[in-house]
């Protein structure tokens, strides 16, 4: 990801005096893109095309500081913390073999991260010299063969190539006049800008219109964006007297700032507006704060004076990121969003290419598939979740306990589900009903092979059971085995269905599988009874995680329903650390969690292929 110099605001007389100088994202330094070039091309000193809001200067500029950046921001301790954040997004939305762009690479410091994971990256940058101090970075990382470094000018867009000049090494500039890209030249996965690489763009409108072409659908595309309002900043500045300085973010026209002497133009848009000039290709999935609570890297003197404190303000940020108003009120927000479309918009020989994997076919089926009807949307205020746990607490105890741990009939999906007692209750509990709803054709391959670990009622394995050839379903309580088996034979499944007793792989041991469903226990601690066995355990996820690869085919994958309660970081980290990649397939917000579905596949590996 890119890598910016600190800009300083150009300030009034009085403010002159003022050492300190608020650092512009990776994107200010980098927010010039010139049309794609070939190799002898990049690596000559041919003049850049320059568009309307983006200078020679600004170029020059951001040339000047190459050198010195990494020394002034990416190796500082708060720099460090900062992009730790961006890369733990990054590390969800784009997975192994992807192919992804990078708008404002910087030093290459993101582009190299995700190489070292498997991910393919085409980097750009404006500035010459930041590409050869990234050129020199991935060769000396090891990863030269997985990232792409091309000159790219972002407030240039309109003389850019189709993206066909993106994929292949000799550029051609498109004609002004032609036609847009179509579906056929798509060539990204995904793409994203770290630290205020669109923070030197005037038309962001243009740049959301290019992206929209070059990224297929469902694909996400991460920014890294300089907001407005700075808490830090304006605290900052007005304690010193520096009134122009500390709101310099709120003036419509942008500022002048300087980058190692030069200056440059920066415009601080808010997320309102990006979200609006993203409509019309992208749906928004998520706003994030980083550096809420954690100073600009301009102040990260701070930050080495008390380390420690400073790093339990690090681990809140990184729990409240996702909140309003931190996830507006900071140094920068990352936004995510999703391309619209569906796979109907591709011709059918890139819908069946290669270059569109199965799984990443099946992913954007799934996402184009209607939302389940139960799991409705809620405003994202998870400030308030422990006010509606409580709400919800009490609407239980008052209205809902006859129907936990009691003999139960309840309609899961639209279809009828007896619950015994001491048995999970999926309805009650949404996960069970979630995961249900999640599969399909998409998710559960005709004729194959199905594993339903910690099968409960049995809810999943019946609606698996549609699209499975076999169905193996188990828990470890005896009374969910039983009721599992029930449920098998009331929807006439039970030709398809075993249900075995046992702790997690125990009763499948030489056994393979397709698809491996499982939804988790979600809490830590010892379990009180067989019920709470669905609720509470302290190592299920390890040891299930350790023994997954044992009983999964080739090219098959696990499907597991996790809660914000359930910390599904940690989980994607196990996984990744056991060789498997994630996949979100589906994720919705309820009053007190987000619900996630993922997906969990092996990584591939050169020997795979033969």
């Amino acid at each position: 990801m890119s890598q910016h110099p600190t800009l300083t605001p150009t300030l009034s007389q009085g403010e002159k005096e003022a050492t300190l100088t608020p650092a512009l994202s990776q994107g200010e330094r980098e927010t010039t893109l010139t049309p794609t070039l070939s190799q002898g091309e990049r690596d000559s000193e041919l003049p850049l095309p320059l568009g309307e809001g983006w200078g020679e200067g600004q170029c020059t500029a951001f040339d000047a500081a190459a050198h010195d950046y990494d020394s002034i921001f990416t190796h500082t301790t708060v720099g460090r913390w900062l992009r730790e954040m961006v890369w733990a997004r990054l590390g969800l939305d784009f997975q192994p073999g992807m192919r992804v762009l990078e708008l404002a690479c910087g030093t290459g410091e993101d582009a190299i991260w995700l190489a070292r994971l498997g991910v393919r990256v085409v980097a750009t940058d404006a500035s010459p010299a930041m590409l050869t101090v990234a050129r020199e970075k991935a060769t000396r990382a090891g990863v030269a063969d997985r990232v792409e470094f091309r000159l790219l000018d972002l407030a240039d867009l309109e003389f850019v190539v189709r993206m066909d000049s993106l994929h292949s090494p000799q550029a051609s500039v498109r004609d002004p006049g032609a036609e847009a890209p179509t579906t056929s030249e798509i060539q990204f996965d995904g793409a994203f800008s770290n630290f205020g690489g669109l923070n030197c763009v005037s038309d962001l409108r243009q740049v959301a219109e290019f992206l929209g072409n070059v990224v297929r659908p469902g694909g996400r595309v991460v920014l890294v964006v300089m907001g407005p309002w700075c808490p830090w900043e304006i605290i900052w500045h007005l304690a010193h007297g520096q009134i122009g300085t500390a709101f310099r973010r709120l003036k419509p026209g942008g500022v002048e700032a300087s980058v190692s002497g030069p200056r440059v133009h920066a415009w601080y848009t808010s997320t309102r507006r990006l979200r609006q000039e993203f409509a019309p290709w992208f749906r928004h999935r998520g706003t994030f704060g980083i550096g809420a609570l954690l100073p600009p890297p301009y102040l990260g003197h701070l930050v080495d004076r008390w380390p420690s404190a400073f790093a339990k303000v690090a681990e809140g940020e990184r729990r409240v990121a996702g909140w309003w108003p931190f996830n507006v009120w900071n140094d920068h927000y990352m936004i995510e969003f999703e391309r619209k479309g569906n796979l109907g918009e591709l011709s059918g020989t890139q819908r069946n290419s290669a270059e569109l994997s199965g799984t990443q076919r099946n992913l954007a089926e799934f996402r184009e598939s209607k939302v389940p009807p139960s799991s409705p949307k809620f405003p994202r205020v998870p400030f308030l979740r422990p006010l509606w746990r409580r709400l919800l607490a009490a609407r239980y105890r008052l209205f809902q306990t006859h129907r936990h741990n009691r003999l139960v009939l309840e309609e899961v999906a639209g279809r009828p589900v007896l619950v015994l007692p001491q048995v999970f209750n999926p309805k009650l509990f949404r996960s069970g009903e979630l995961l249900a709803q999640a599969l399909g054709p998409q998710t559960i391959p005709p004729g194959s092979t199905v594993l339903d670990m910690g099968t409960g009622s049995g809810v999943d394995a019946v609606f698996a059971a549609q699209w499975a050839g076999h169905v193996t379903a188990v828990d470890i309580n005896p009374e969910a085995v039983r009721c599992a088996r029930i449920n098998a034979l009331l929807h006439h499944v039970e030709h398809k269905i075993d249900v075995c007793q046992g702790d997690l792989f125990g009763p499948v041991a030489g056994e393979s599988f397709d698809v491996v469903l499982f939804n988790p226990p979600y809490y830590r601690g010892e379990p009180r009874d067989a019920l709470d066995r669905a609720f509470h355990a302290n190592d299920v996820m390890e040891r299930f995680v350790a023994g997954l690869d044992a009983v999964l085919k080739p090219g098959g994958r696990a499907i597991l329903v996790l809660s914000s309660d359930a910390d599904p970081l940690r989980v994607v980290k196990i996984m990744r650390q056991h060789g498997f990649r994630s996949t979100v397939l589906y994720q919705t917000e309820l009053l007190h969690e987000t619900m996630f579905i993922y997906s969990f596949e092996r990584e591939l590996h050169e020997n795979d292929l033969v």
